[in-house]
Parts: structure tokens; sequence; C-alpha cells
């Protein structure tokens, strides 16, 4: 406790007596916005519509097999009226690992739109 408190002082010393030093040094500690300008379309508008769809097929599948919502309601039904995009998102558009065709695969997860996808699945429940 004795440390972590030296710390916060010697931390404080540092920024209040020795700010322009450090600042020259590249040290800092600032609350500066940094805005990025990527001329990019709103999201909905950006995500292809094999994604969307896959998300949309995922999330309901999930809700009626299981009864819950890995993506929110709203989200889904906007993705679902989702139109093929003009600038869209290249790559993986989420953070669900199972979205990345190659953890697909490291996982052995079956997607859920794939046909007779219980009978690939051996989990020992008759």
């Amino acid at each position: 406790m004795i440390l972590i408190g030296l710390a916060l002082v010697v931390i404080t010393v540092m920024r209040v007596f020795f700010y322009e030093t450090l600042t020259s040094w590249g040290f800092t500690l600032t609350s500066n916005k940094i805005e990025v300008d990527e001329n990019l379309p709103n999201f909905y508008e950006a995500v292809k519509l094999k994604d969307a769809d896959w998300v949309v097929a995922e999330a309901n599948y999930y809700k009626k097999k299981y009864g819950f919502q890995f993506v929110r309601q709203k989200v889904v039904d906007k993705l679902d009226e989702t139109k093929s995009a003009k600038k869209p998102i290249s790559g993986i558009a989420w953070y669900n690992l199972l979205a990345n065709p190659s953890y697909e695969r490291q996982f052995n997860y079956f997607p859920t739109d794939m046909k007779d996808r219980e009978d690939f699945i051996v989990d020992g429940d008759d």
C-alpha cells in the first residue's frame, strides 16, 4: 500500500514540476479529443448483407431455441431491413468470434443456418 502511495506522489510531483520536460520527451497526460474523419457511412449502411443476415439468423435462432439474445432486438430489426451497402465494411464487422470463419473452424462451430445442424452436434444428450 505504501508503494502505491509513493508511486502516486512521484507521479504527481513529476506532473506538476516537470510537465514541460516530460512533454518534450513525449510523456504527457492530456484530454485532447481526437477526431478522425474516415468518410464512412452509418454502420447500418456499411454492413454487408451477408454479415447482416448472419447476425439476424444467429440472433433469431438463439432467441427461439434458448430464449436469450446476444444482440439487442432493435439492432436485429435494423439489420434485417439492411439494403446492399454502397461502401461496405471490409473484413469482419463484428466482435463476435464466431463471425470469423477461421475461429468457426477452430471451435468446430456449426452455424445456425446449417441444414440438419443438430445431427452434426455430438454432446451426449439423447
